[in-house]
Formats: C-alpha cells, sequence, structure tokens
C-alpha cells in the first residue's frame, strides 16, 4: 500500500513528464533510478489515463473520444471572449498562457490568457473552474495579478483573462540591480503584506517561489498565479472537487516540510516559503540545493535537514552581493530561521508577522525572532542612538565611583523598555486574532452567541490598551478604528447575526470614527483611510436609524457617500464599488419612503455594472440582490407590483444561486429566506395563496433553523417572527384562524423577546405590527377581551416612532387602525 510520501512522489514525477513527448517520458523515467517499481507502474497508469481522458476534468462519457487542445501555433490569432491571442508566453502543468490585446476595441490593452487543461462540459469540472476564478476574482491587490475575465471557449475549454506583467523574477530583479540589503527587504516586506492580504480571505498560494513574483520595471512585486490557491474554509473547500493527493502543486525548493510529505496544507506553508525566498533574496542561494538529487533525497533534504544559517556563505553561493555576508548575521538570521521552522506552529503566525518583524530589523528595532537578552537590547539601543550612547559613555568614564549603580539601572531600563515593548506587539497580535481570525471562525458555528459575546469584552480591554498608545501612528489607528467597527458589528449591526446590543454598537461605530476623521478628512488621505471611514460612517448610519435616529443617519449616510465620491474623483481602487455601498446606505436611511428611490435606483445601476464586471462574485450578487429586495419593497409599497415583482425574482435567482454554491452559509440562507418571502407577498397580492403558502413556509423553515441553531442570534429570531406574522396574515385570509392565532402568538413571543434584548425603535414597530395581526385574529374568532388585550399594547408602540421619520406614515396607518378597532370593539 503507498504511503502518503509515495503519493507526493507519484505527484511530483507526474507533474514533471505529462507535457513531455512519449520518447522523452520514457527516458525521463528510466532516469530516475530512485524510483520503485510499484511507484513507475502507478505514474505510467496515470499517465495512460491522462492521455485518454485529454484533460484531468474531462467528463466519462467522453473518454472515447478525447478532445484534444489546439496546437500552441494554432491559438495565434484566435478570438477568445474578448481577446485576441497573439503569442505563446509560458506553459506548465496548468496549461498554457497567451499575451492577448482587446479585439472589440473596447479599450487599448494586453493581458495574459491562460488555458487550463480542462473542458468544462460537465457540472463538476464547471463549478471547480468557477471557484477558481471566484478566488481570484476576490484578490484586489497592487502586488497582486488581477484577474480581468474567464470563461470557456466554444469547446468548452476553460480560460482566465489576468493582468498582464512584464517583470523579472525577484531574485533576478535582485541580483542584475545589485539591489542593496534594505531594499531587497523593503521588496519582500510588499510580498509578505500581499501574501497575507489572500490569507485574510483564506487563499493559500502554496507555490509562492521566484518564477511567480515579478518585479516591474519601476519596482513594484506582482505575485502571479493564485488561481492555484484552495480556500481553506468556506464553500471553497468542497473536498470533493480536490483533485490529486497534494494539496496543490509544488516547487521541491521552495515547497514546506508538510507539502513535501503529502500532508495537509495552511498558511504556514506560504509563510515558509517566505522564509526560503527571503533566504535567497538576502544570501543569492537556496538553503537547500535540490537540483540533480533524487525526489527521496530531496524529502530527506527539506524535512530532516536543518539550513545554514545566512550569514554563513556556502561554496557555489553568490560571491558578488553588495554588502558583507556577516550584516545577516544575528537579526536576519533568526528571522529567515524562524520562518522555516520545521514544524508549522513554530514558524511566523503569518505573513503579516513576518513583514513586521522584517520592518523591526529595517528600522533597527529589536525582532521578535530573537529572544530578548540584556546585551543584545543594549547592542540595538545603541545602534539606533549613537550620540546618546557617546555622552553616556563619557559620563561613565567621569563618574567612576557611580558606576556599579549607573549598570544596575540602565539595566533595569532597558529590560523594562523590552518587555514593554513585547508586551505591546503581544496585545496587539492577540487582539486582532481575537476579533478577526478567532471569532470568524466561531461565529460560523451554531449556538455561538454566548461565546461572541465574551471574546468582544475581553477584545474590548486589548484595545483600549493599545489607543493610550496610539498617537502619530496612523497605521495603528486604522487597525484600531477597524477592530472597533467589527465589535460594533458583532453587538448590533442589523444586518448580520449579532448581540442585540444597539448602543453598544453604536459607542463602538463612534469610537472608530473618532479615530478615523483626523486622518481620513486630509487632502492627501489614503485611500484605506478614506474607505475605512466610508464603511463606519455606513454602519453607524444603519445603527442610529434602527435607535429612531433618523436625521442622524441621513446626515452619516450623506458624508459616507461624499468621501465615497472623493475616492472616485482620486481613481482609488475599487472606489465604484466603496461608492455603491455608501448609495445603499442613503437610501437605507430614508427607507421605505418616495425619497428613497432615486437612492435605490443609483444603488441599482451601480451593482448591475459592478456584477458585470464579476458575474461570479458572490458579494457583488449579494449586493445586487439586497438592492432589489429593498427596492421592490419601496415599490410593493407604492402598488407598483409588477415592477417589484421584477426585482424580487432577479433578487431569489442571484440567492438561489450562491445557496446552491454554500448551502452552509449563514447568511446566505437568511437571504434566501428573505427572498422567498418577498416572493410569497407578491403571489399573495395577486390571489394566489396556495403558492404564497408554499413561498412563506420555506422561507419559515430556513429562519426558524437558523434560529434553533443559535439561539441566542437577534437576528434569527427577529426574521423568523416577521414571517410567522406574515402566515398569520396569510392563514386569516385563507379562513384557517386555528392556523392563523398560532402564528400570530409565536411572532408576538419572538418579538417581545427581541425588543427586550434591543430596545430599539425598528423592534417596537415589529412587535406593534405583530400585535395587530394578533388582536384582529382573536376578534375575527370572537376572543375579545384578549384582542382588546393585544389593542391595547399595540398601540403605544405603533405610536413611538416620531413624526418625519422614515417609516412613521405605514406607522401612522396601522396605528389608526389599532384606534379603530379598539373604539369598535372595546367598550
Amino acid at each position: 500500500m503507498l504511503t502518503r510520501e509515495d503519493l507526493a512522489a507519484v505527484e511530483f514525477v507526474f507533474d514533471e513528464v505529462v507535457d513531455l513527448d512519449p520518447s522523452s517520458r520514457a527516458a525521463r523515467l528510466d532516469a530516475r533510478l530512485d524510483l520503485r517499481p510499484e511507484l513507475r507502474m502507478e505514474i505510467e497508469a496515470l499517465l495512460r489515463a491522462h492521455a485518454s481522458v485529454g484533460g484531468f476534468m474531462e467528463p466519462v462519457d467522453s473518454l472515447t473520444s478525447p478532445r484534444v487542445p489546439p496546437a500552441p501555433e494554432g491559438r495565434l490569432g484566435a478570438i477568445v471572449g474578448a481577446w485576441r491571442l497573439l503569442r505563446r508566453i509560458g506553459a506548465g502543468g496548468m496549461g498554457d498562457v497567451y499575451l492577448a490585446e482587446r479585439a472589440d476595441g473596447a479599450f487599448a490593452g494586453h493581458a495574459a490568457v491562460k488555458f487550463t487543461r480542462a473542458y468544462l462540459v460537465d457540472p463538476v469540472a464547471a463549478r471547480r473552474f468557477s471557484l477558481e476564478r471566484q478566488f481570484l476574482a476576490s484578490l484586489h491587490h497592487p502586488n497582486i495579478v488581477t484577474l480581468l475575465d474567464g470563461g470557456a471557449t466554444p469547446a468548452g475549454e476553460g480560460y482566465l483573462v489576468m493582468e498582464y506583467v512584464e517583470g523579472t523574477p525577484i531574485t533576478e530583479f535582485c541580483r542584475v540591480r545589485a539591489l542593496p540589503l534594505d531594499a531587497r527587504l523593503s521588496l519582500m516586506r510588499q510580498v509578505c503584506g500581499a501574501v497575507q492580504y489572500a490569507h485574510q480571505r483564506a487563499i493559500v498560494h502554496r507555490d509562492l517561489k521566484p518564477g511567480n513574483i515579478l518585479v516591474t520595471e519601476d519596482g513594484v512585486p506582482k505575485i502571479l498565479d493564485f488561481g492555484v490557491a484552495k480556500l481553506l474554509e468556506g464553500a471553497g473547500a468542497d473536498e470533493a472537487l480536490t483533485i490529486g493527493v497534494l494539496p496543490g502543486p509544488l516547487t521541491p525548493n521552495y515547497a514546506s516540510p508538510e507539502q513535501l510529505r503529502g500532508l495537509g496544507v495552511t498558511t504556514a506553508a506560504d509563510v515558509y516559503s517566505l522564509g526560503v525566498l527571503l533566504y535567497e533574496m538576502a544570501t543569492g542561494e537556496r538553503p537547500y540545493e535540490t537540483a540533480g538529487r533524487t525526489l527521496d533525497a530531496v524529502v530527506r533534504i527539506v524535512v530532516d535537514t536543518e539550513p545554514s544559517r545566512p550569514s554563513a556563505p556556502r561554496t557555489g553561493g553568490d560571491t558578488t552581493l553588495p554588502y558583507p555576508r556577516h550584516h545577516l548575521r544575528g537579526d536576519l538570521d533568526a528571522v529567515v530561521l524562524k520562518a522555516m521552522r520545521k514544524e508549522p506552529e513554530e514558524r511566523y503566525g503569518s505573513a503579516g508577522e513576518l513583514g513586521d518583524d522584517l520592518l523591526r530589523f529595517l528600522s533597527g528595532e529589536p525582532v521578535v525572532a530573537r529572544e530578548p537578552s540584556l546585551g543584545y537590547t543594549l547592542r540595538r539601543l545603541a545602534a539606533r542612538n549613537k550620540a546618546v550612547v557617546a555622552v553616556t559613555a563619557s559620563a561613565l568614564i567621569a563618574i567612576v565611583g557611580a558606576l556599579g549603580i549607573a549598570l544596575w539601572q540602565r539595566q533595569v531600563a532597558v529590560r523594562e523598555q523590552a518587555r514593554s515593548e513585547q508586551r505591546f506587539r503581544e496585545v496587539r497580535q492577540l487582539a486582532n486574532s481575537l476579533i478577526f481570525r478567532i471569532h470568524d471562525r466561531v461565529a460560523k458555528l451554531p449556538g455561538s452567541t454566548p461565546v461572541r459575546r465574551e471574546i468582544v469584552d475581553e477584545a474590548l480591554t486589548y484595545l483600549e490598551r493599545l489607543e493610550r498608545d496610539s498617537a502619530g501612528d496612523e497605521a495603528l489607528q486604522l487597525e484600531l478604528a477597524a477592530a472597533y467597527r467589527q465589535i460594533g458589528s458583532i453587538l448590533g449591526s442589523a444586518g448580520q447575526p449579532n448581540l442585540g446590543d444597539r448602543d453598544g454598537a453604536r459607542r463602538q461605530f463612534q469610537r472608530s470614527r473618532e479615530l478615523l476623521l483626523p486622518i481620513a478628512s486630509r487632502a492627501e488621505a489614503s485611500p484605506e483611510a478614506i474607505e475605512s471611514l466610508v464603511t463606519t460612517d455606513r454602519q453607524l448610519a444603519n445603527v442610529m436609524k434602527r435607535m429612531g435616529r433618523g436625521p442622524a443617519a441621513v446626515a452619516l449616510a450623506g458624508e459616507a457617500v461624499a468621501h465615497a465620491e472623493r475616492a472616485v474623483r482620486a481613481s482609488h481602487r475599487d472606489a465604484k464599488a466603496l461608492l455603491a455601498r455608501a448609495v445603499f446606505e442613503a437610501a437605507m436611511a430614508v427607507h421605505p419612503t418616495d425619497a428613497s428611490l432615486p437612492h435605490w435606483r443609483r444603488a441599482e445601476t451601480l451593482w448591475v455594472e459592478l456584477l458585470a464586471e464579476q458575474p461570479d462574485d458572490p458579494a457583488r450578487q449579494r449586493n445586487l440582490g439586497l438592492v432589489d429586495k429593498y427596492l421592490g419593497s419601496v415599490l410593493d409599497g407604492r402598488g407598483e407590483n409588477d415592477e417589484a415583482a421584477v426585482h424580487y425574482a432577479r433578487a431569489l435567482k442571484l440567492d438561489e444561486g450562491r445557496l446552491a454554491r454554500t448551502p452552509d452559509d449563514r447568511q446566505v440562507q437568511f437571504d434566501t429566506a428573505i427572498s422567498l418571502a418577498n416572493m410569497g407577498s407578491i403571489a399573495q397580492d395577486r390571489g394566489d395563496n396556495g403558492q404564497a403558502l408554499t413561498l412563506f413556509s420555506r422561507s419559515l423553515q430556513i429562519r426558524a433553523a437558523l434560529s434553533d441553531s443559535d439561539p441566542d442570534d437577534v437576528l434569527a429570531r427577529g426574521r423568523v417572527a416577521w414571517v410567522r406574522m406574515r402566515l398569520a396574515r396569510l392563514e386569516k385570509a385563507r379562513g384557517d384562524l386555528g392556523a392563523a392565532l398560532a402564528h400570530a402568538r409565536r411572532s408576538v413571543d419572538d418579538q417581545q423577546r427581541v425588543l427586550d434584548t434591543t430596545k430599539d425603535v425598528g423592534t417596537a414597530q415589529d412587535l406593534g405590527e405583530a400585535l395587530l395581526s394578533l388582536a384582529e385574529i382573536q376578534i375575527e374568532r370572537r376572543e375579545v377581551p384578549a384582542g382588546c388585550a393585544s389593542l391595547t399594547r399595540a398601540v403605544p408602540l405603533l405610536a413611538a416612532l416620531p413624526e418625519g421619520e422614515p417609516g412613521a406614515h405605514v406607522e401612522r396607518v396601522r396605528l389608526e387602525r389599532a384606534r379603530q378597532a379598539r373604539a369598535t370593539h372595546c367598550r
């Protein structure tokens, strides 16, 4: 039976020979004397299967007539989507790559078109290819190659269109330009930042190497080939779609020990590869030389052999470095070797942490990779404060009698400073881990709400300690603002699972805003600062409206739009999406009045354009679906049912498509449940009560499952209560007063529990509406005293929204109904 290491060897050699002609394959396999007979048999079986199938995702029914991709020269001049192929610029196991130009004349420019060795004629292949496109499309970073387009040829051959980069592999760029050490490390910091960006979106590269990191003529590194990445969590990690025995392609010189052993791959594998790359950039040589060695020898070297220190040169290394090798001794040795530890948990916790330690090295600060000691810290302080040290030395010579005391005090001060710096770093890392990484993983678990509350309470104590030291540090202030905003969302952001603490959410959003206003309002404000302020203003506006503070919500939403328009004028990346989200919030601030219609129309136009640019982006699909829901509800309230139905239907189509791809995603389930209820309302308005009952019941089933899985989730319980109220009205219209009463009572009970938690005006309105529906059913059942009691509770709730607030006119209609019913039946 083959072990995981054997399977890794099989895949390694298969990838090496699969693109060779048959005679070259046989010669290469003969030359691999390390291959055991059973491994060679396995490789040859894979090669025969590959030749029969014609592609790793070819459907079974085509085995008798395999598809053969056009020869490279046969593709030249061909039109693929909107692109004309000019020349082949690369080839590999995943497919050929061509330089292309726009064929439709929409704009001048070049792109790289990558063909996959796959035919997308079966659903599994098409879904896998769609996932790869989603992975790429979700990455928008200046140091990551951008996905422009994608699809399939008429024959079903998949392709991706990506930004074309003219550049040099990063190690060659360093060598040819004789870059000084600081410049090399600055390049690596940019690479670490890009990898960290991808990791935060649960995407691992798995094949970081010089050939996949090109540096442009003006010195900007660009990471290629994130298309082979695999989502660590969520819908992308569909194991049923995983092809092969390793978790992705790899290059032995840069692969982590766990990759070569065929084990699971995490972000730690990329951190290891970055360490190897850093070693090579700093020294001009690789930590291990695997060329000409057998595969078993390669695995043994990487898995079992410790690399030498970068400051210790080996024979054959680059002897033309523009700096002495001993400059690497100590701190940089420690940084590189920590990134390359054999055990993943002993490496840096993230690519960002590696980049941070490189920044400390460049700034002359103590690095995390080295255990602090008095001598080490004194040397770093001396290097950074030469004048101070000189004066201190003179004073010490002059004051010989105080030597012992001075040294003792100096040691204490240095130790305290090192401890303080280390504690600050630890607090910063812990706060971010709690608020983002740990919370986001916990949030996906059923019944996680109480744990999320504990995370919030714990994280706030760390954030407050950090904020005291944040003055003048814009990067830290942006980080703190994002953290406070995340906590606000957890506490009470109405559009997602939350703890129902609206006032707590308001306070955290305001803290985020206070940090951002000074740095985002400047004329030279960074794109990150403006985007962060727009996002905070949007979320604060939403909470203010839920709390009955309409004018404040309108003002905040208007400011968000103004700042987003600044970003558009400055041509910031993703500025249109930022503006679309801000316009959405401006519409929400005055929803459901007619004043919201111009905002909804503008938001619709923006999201339709954005989705057309990236049709498979689930975030853009969701945002257009949300606009359709709200726009449809305004039109529905105006009696324009047919147009409302068009928007509701598009939203349901988008949501059901997302649900099919990610059936376990709570947010997608919520969105789909809302769309089903909206279509149920349209069916009821058209008199089709049977269809309405089916749609409302499907919506209730989804919502109830979500609420039952996490009873403390306020959003889930409130949405169950709302759909029960709609079902109560429908059953009343159908004449089943018993079923209507059961739904209405449960709706009231659930809304009361939500109001007890949130205390906000929006929930009070929902409870008042539920009580009015319950009263009307009770009176029709001749349970008049009970109906009057329900009306008595409903009236003050329906009267709670002040005149002039968005939605107040709707509440006044319901309030009048309640008062008339009470006057008629409750004497």
